[in-house]
Order: C-alpha cells, then structure tokens, then sequence
C-alpha cells in the first residue's frame, strides 16, 4: 500500500478523533450547553416533598411526629390522638404506639458514574495508542515507510495526552476551589 494513502487514513482518522471537540466549539448548542455546565450558578431541586393527607394516618408521615393529645368531653379521659398510630392501653395509661419502621432495602453505595465525555476521551486514547502500535507493526512488517505515519500519529498522540493533562489539572483545581467555597 502506498504511504500517500496511509497518510490520507492517518490524517482521516486524527480528524475523526479530534471531531467531537471541533462540533463542540463551534456549534451553538453544543457551546450553550457546555457554558452550562462550567457555570457556577446554584440550581434549585424542583422535587417537593409530598404533602401528607389528613386523616388517622398519614401517608407520608413527617420524620419526627408530634403528637398532641386532646380530652375526651364525655369521659374526661385523654381521647386518642387524631393524626398518630391506634393507641394501646396498658395499666390504665394511654401510650401511642411508635410507627412501625419501614421496611428498608439496603443499598449498596451508588458507584461513581463518570461522564459521557470521559468515557469519550478513554476511547480516543485507546484509538491513537492502538493506531500507532499497529503502525509500529507495519515498520517492523512491511516496510520502513510506515515511519512517516508513526510520526503523524505519535505527534498527535503525544498532543492529546497534553490536552488531557492540561484538562486533568484544571479539572483538579475547579474541585479544590468549590471544596475551599464549600468550607
């Protein structure tokens, strides 16, 4: 195979590689949606917590309930309470009982998801090292001519393996100034 050609499929291939970043900055959308991300306005949960519905038991009770007993008018003794679980009578006292405790799953703790452009930048790497190993291959294989590719594609391993330092201490320094804010 000629190297002009390997050169046209190594330059395809490091313009491939490099797409999503070009899309990225000069697209609209996806530039509003990055200055999105990298804003530092807070973000208000719309979720609510839902509302209880008033009877002789809630639906959703409240953490810590409060319960307020009242006298009964006919008996003079403590009527049982209207928000509250049945009460049970023992030795002539009247005790509430505590709400049963719900039935818990345990769950095991959320393993850290990383993001979409992550995983996209791993498959980049993994594409220029796999490239230039097969490259290196072909120098030892086919002909020396493939040193010309190797170079190409070294240049721009060793390019993005720059960004990706650059990106990877940035990254660092935004978590330590929100970690210093947060403080």
């Amino acid at each position: 195979m000629p190297t002009s050609v390997l050169l046209a499929v190594l330059a395809a291939a490091g313009l491939l590689a490099l797409a999503p970043a070009l899309v990225r900055r000069y697209d609209a959308t996806e530039r509003l949606v990055a200055e999105r991300a990298q804003s530092t306005a807070r973000v208000l949960q719309r979720r609510r917590r839902r509302r209880t519905v008033p009877g002789r038991r809630p639906v959703r009770p409240p953490r810590s309930l409060t319960i307020t007993l009242s006298e009964n008018a006919d008996t003079g003794s403590l009527a049982p309470p209207v928000s509250a679980p049945p009460a049970r009578r023992r030795s002539g006292r009247l005790r509430t009982v505590p709400p049963a405790p719900a039935k818990s799953r345990r769950r095991h703790p959320a393993k850290r998801r990383h993001t979409p452009a992550i995983y996209r930048r791993r498959r980049v790497l993994a594409a220029l090292l796999l490239l230039n190993f097969v490259e290196l291959i072909g120098v030892v294989l086919v002909s020396p001519g493939f040193w010309i590719s190797v170079s190409v594609t070294g240049t721009l391993l060793a390019a993005y393996v720059v960004h990706l330092r650059q990106r990877a201490l940035a990254e660092r320094r935004r978590r330590r100034a929100a970690a210093r804010e947060a403080a």
